[in-house]
Protein backbone atom coordinates (compact mmCIF):
# COMPACT_ATOMS: atom_id res chain seq x y z
CA UNK A 1 0.00 0.00 0.00
CA UNK A 2 1.11 3.82 -0.10
CA UNK A 3 0.90 5.65 2.99
CA UNK A 4 1.00 9.61 2.90
CA UNK A 5 1.03 12.46 5.63
CA UNK A 6 1.64 16.09 6.05
CA UNK A 7 4.64 17.59 7.12
CA UNK A 8 4.05 20.75 6.98
CA UNK A 9 4.55 24.13 4.75
CA UNK A 10 1.82 22.79 2.64
CA UNK A 11 4.25 19.63 1.56
CA UNK A 12 3.45 16.03 1.96
CA UNK A 13 5.53 13.07 2.60
CA UNK A 14 4.14 9.57 1.09
CA UNK A 15 6.07 6.14 0.40
CA UNK A 16 4.98 2.68 -0.74
CA UNK A 17 7.42 0.11 -1.51
CA UNK A 18 9.31 2.06 -2.50
CA UNK A 19 11.86 5.48 -0.73
CA UNK A 20 9.67 8.36 0.93
CA UNK A 21 9.07 11.19 -1.70
CA UNK A 22 7.71 14.82 -0.96
CA UNK A 23 5.17 16.38 -2.94
CA UNK A 24 3.19 20.03 -2.87
CA UNK A 25 0.14 19.50 -1.24
CA UNK A 26 -2.14 21.51 -2.84
CA UNK A 27 -0.58 20.50 -6.15
CA UNK A 28 -0.96 16.75 -5.34
CA UNK A 29 -4.90 17.35 -4.33
CA UNK A 30 -5.94 19.24 -6.91
CA UNK A 31 -4.25 17.09 -9.41
CA UNK A 32 -5.08 13.75 -7.58
CA UNK A 33 -8.75 14.56 -7.31
CA UNK A 34 -9.06 17.19 -9.76
CA UNK A 35 -12.04 18.93 -8.06
CA UNK A 36 -13.44 20.20 -5.00
CA UNK A 37 -16.48 18.22 -2.76
CA UNK A 38 -19.01 19.96 -1.29
CA UNK A 39 -18.28 21.85 1.79
CA UNK A 40 -14.30 21.89 0.86
CA UNK A 41 -11.66 18.66 0.14
CA UNK A 42 -12.82 15.23 -0.76
CA UNK A 43 -13.32 12.51 2.09
CA UNK A 44 -10.48 11.46 3.12
CA UNK A 45 -8.42 14.70 3.36
CA UNK A 46 -10.27 16.01 6.38
CA UNK A 47 -7.23 15.88 8.65
CA UNK A 48 -5.33 17.75 5.71
CA UNK A 49 -8.01 20.39 5.21
CA UNK A 50 -7.26 21.92 8.94
CA UNK A 51 -3.61 22.68 8.17
CA UNK A 52 -3.85 23.71 4.21
CA UNK A 53 -5.96 25.09 2.13
CA UNK A 54 -5.70 27.60 -0.43
CA UNK A 55 -8.85 29.19 -0.18
CA UNK A 56 -7.92 29.86 3.37
CA UNK A 57 -7.47 33.77 4.79
CA UNK A 58 -5.74 34.84 7.40
CA UNK A 59 -6.02 38.04 9.59
CA UNK A 60 -2.46 40.10 10.12
CA UNK A 61 -1.66 40.42 13.74
CA UNK A 62 -2.09 43.85 14.92
CA UNK A 63 1.36 45.47 15.67
CA UNK A 64 1.64 45.68 19.47
CA UNK A 65 2.00 49.12 20.91
CA UNK A 66 5.41 49.64 23.12
CA UNK A 67 7.26 52.25 24.63
CA UNK A 68 5.68 56.03 25.30
CA UNK A 69 2.69 57.73 23.73
CA UNK A 70 1.49 61.06 23.12
CA UNK A 71 -2.27 60.74 24.22
CA UNK A 72 -4.36 63.22 22.53
CA UNK A 73 -5.39 65.45 25.74
CA UNK A 74 -1.61 65.78 25.92
CA UNK A 75 -1.32 63.06 29.17
CA UNK A 76 1.53 60.82 28.14
CA UNK A 77 1.21 56.41 28.46
CA UNK A 78 3.32 53.96 28.21
CA UNK A 79 2.77 50.57 26.35
CA UNK A 80 4.83 47.31 27.14
CA UNK A 81 5.73 45.87 24.50
CA UNK A 82 5.37 42.26 25.39
CA UNK A 83 1.00 42.70 25.83
CA UNK A 84 0.93 46.17 23.92
CA UNK A 85 -1.01 47.05 26.87
CA UNK A 86 -0.43 50.43 29.01
CA UNK A 87 0.62 50.75 32.27
CA UNK A 88 -2.13 51.07 34.54
CA UNK A 89 -2.68 51.35 38.34
CA UNK A 90 1.01 50.43 38.61
CA UNK A 91 4.48 52.09 39.17
CA UNK A 92 6.99 51.98 36.15
CA UNK A 93 10.64 51.96 36.23
CA UNK A 94 12.11 53.78 32.91
CA UNK A 95 15.40 52.59 31.38
CA UNK A 96 16.63 56.25 32.74
CA UNK A 97 16.51 54.50 35.95
CA UNK A 98 13.30 56.87 37.05
CA UNK A 99 9.51 55.75 38.68
CA UNK A 100 6.51 56.78 37.32
CA UNK A 101 3.16 56.30 38.65
CA UNK A 102 -0.06 55.83 35.90
CA UNK A 103 -3.85 56.12 36.49
CA UNK A 104 -6.58 53.31 36.48
CA UNK A 105 -7.04 55.19 32.60
CA UNK A 106 -3.17 54.83 31.85
CA UNK A 107 -2.02 58.51 32.50
CA UNK A 108 0.77 59.30 33.67
CA UNK A 109 0.71 61.55 36.92
CA UNK A 110 1.91 65.34 36.95
CA UNK A 111 3.04 67.79 39.34
CA UNK A 112 1.27 66.38 42.16
CA UNK A 113 1.13 64.41 45.71
CA UNK A 114 0.24 60.68 45.02
CA UNK A 115 -0.51 58.26 48.50
CA UNK A 116 0.66 54.59 47.88
CA UNK A 117 0.43 52.00 50.27
CA UNK A 118 0.11 54.55 52.93
CA UNK A 119 2.97 56.35 52.03
CA UNK A 120 2.87 59.62 50.18
CA UNK A 121 5.33 60.78 47.24
CA UNK A 122 5.83 63.78 44.78
CA UNK A 123 5.42 62.91 41.20
CA UNK A 124 6.96 66.17 39.50
CA UNK A 125 6.09 68.20 36.14
CA UNK A 126 7.66 65.42 33.98
CA UNK A 127 6.21 63.00 35.85
CA UNK A 128 9.07 61.16 37.67
CA UNK A 129 9.15 60.76 41.55
CA UNK A 130 11.29 63.35 43.24
CA UNK A 131 13.76 62.24 45.47
CA UNK A 132 15.51 64.73 47.74
CA UNK A 133 13.69 68.53 49.10
CA UNK A 134 10.95 69.39 47.33
CA UNK A 135 8.87 72.88 47.35
CA UNK A 136 5.13 72.39 47.89
CA UNK A 137 3.31 76.33 48.16
CA UNK A 138 5.39 78.13 50.86
CA UNK A 139 6.41 74.70 52.23
CA UNK A 140 9.77 72.21 51.93
CA UNK A 141 9.58 68.37 52.36
CA UNK A 142 12.23 65.95 52.04
CA UNK A 143 12.09 62.55 49.84
CA UNK A 144 13.93 59.48 51.06
CA UNK A 145 16.21 57.54 48.48
CA UNK A 146 12.98 55.72 48.04
CA UNK A 147 10.75 58.89 46.97
CA UNK A 148 9.19 58.14 50.27
CA UNK A 149 8.15 61.55 52.18
CA UNK A 150 10.34 61.92 55.57
CA UNK A 151 8.24 62.71 58.66
CA UNK A 152 11.79 62.42 60.35
CA UNK A 153 13.80 65.11 61.11
CA UNK A 154 16.61 65.89 58.62
CA UNK A 155 19.68 67.49 59.39
CA UNK A 156 21.27 70.02 56.51
CA UNK A 157 25.09 70.00 56.67
CA UNK A 158 27.16 72.40 55.21
CA UNK A 159 29.85 71.28 52.73
CA UNK A 160 33.21 72.69 51.79
CA UNK A 161 32.02 76.06 50.17
CA UNK A 162 29.31 76.54 52.83
CA UNK A 163 26.46 75.19 50.60
CA UNK A 164 23.57 73.29 52.64
CA UNK A 165 23.32 69.41 51.79
CA UNK A 166 20.23 66.73 52.43
CA UNK A 167 20.86 63.22 53.49
CA UNK A 168 21.28 61.30 50.06
CA UNK A 169 22.35 64.38 48.05
CA UNK A 170 24.64 62.61 45.20
CA UNK A 171 28.81 64.35 46.01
Amino acid sequence: GHVEMYCGDGIICGHGSGRPSYKDLVAYCKSRYNSWASGGWRKGLVAVKRYIQDDAVTEPEEPKLSGWRQNEDGTKSFYLGNTGDCVRNSWYLDTDGKWYWFDGAGRMVINTWYQYKGDWYYLGADGAMVKGLQASGRKWYYLDQDGKLSMDPVTLTPDQDGALRWPGMGE
